[in-house]
């Protein structure tokens, strides 16, 4: 547990290294729950080592460091230094400050504590990366399967898919940590194209939107 040191008045104050917490996609500070995010710590390392989680079902301890949202366990992605990024649980608040708690799995020893402004939805595109600050290619896939690059555009009529996060809590999410195993559809969803000639709304008749089935792409 945590090391407790009273003074002559026997009063005794907690300290706890603060962090920011992000969308783990656009960096924007803006949390919500089913979220991918990236919290940061300066001056501190959770672990010596870069730790991965593998496949779904994600782990709620990552060596030995586990995360809660109000009191509720995320599932973690990785961790590393004095990043760690995870999903917000999809019972957390949706609106106030949530309370984030870094803590030890083993021991019990609290690592970080900050309170978090929360919000409904944060959709964000996912990138090719884990950093944020440096986010590159989106995640999108072709017609035909094939990674959507530079040198790989999809034709003009052909369909594009794009893997975004932040869709906020919604009707049909599987358990946290959890991939959907179905295409539960997300509703009201509206896409637009950025041009140089300006911003075009796609036709709602030709955007549908799903959870991916196999991962936890939200």
């Amino acid at each position: 547990g945590s090391l407790l040191v009273a003074d002559a008045a026997h009063r005794i104050t907690l300290h706890y290294p603060r962090f920011a917490v992000v969308n783990g996609a656009s960096g924007f500070p803006r949390v919500a729950p089913a979220t991918i995010v990236q919290l940061r710590a300066e001056g501190v390392r959770f672990t010596e080592q870069p730790v991965t989680a593998g496949p779904a079902p994600l782990p709620k301890s990552l060596a030995d460091v586990k995360v809660l949202v109000a009191g509720i366990p995320a599932p973690l992605l990785s961790v590393g230094g004095g990043v760690i990024r995870f999903i917000v649980p999809k019972d957390a608040p949706i609106a106030g400050a949530a309370e984030f708690l870094v803590c030890n799995s083993v021991t019990g020893e609290y690592l970080a504590h900050d309170y978090i402004s929360m919000f409904n939805a944060s959709p964000a595109v996912l990138f090719a990366g884990t950093n944020p600050a440096d986010s590159g290619q989106a995640r999108a896939v072709n017609q035909n399967g094939t990674a959507n690059n530079s040198s790989n555009p999809v034709p003009v009529g052909q369909e594009l898919t794009v893997f975004l996060t932040g869709t906020g809590r919604i009707d049909g999410l599987p358990p946290d940590g959890e991939a959907p195993g179905t295409g539960t559809p997300v509703r009201e969803v509206q896409a637009y194209l950025l041009t140089s000639s300006g911003t075009i709304q796609v036709p709602a008749a030709d955007v549908h939107s799903a959870l991916d089935p196999h991962y936890l792409l939200l």
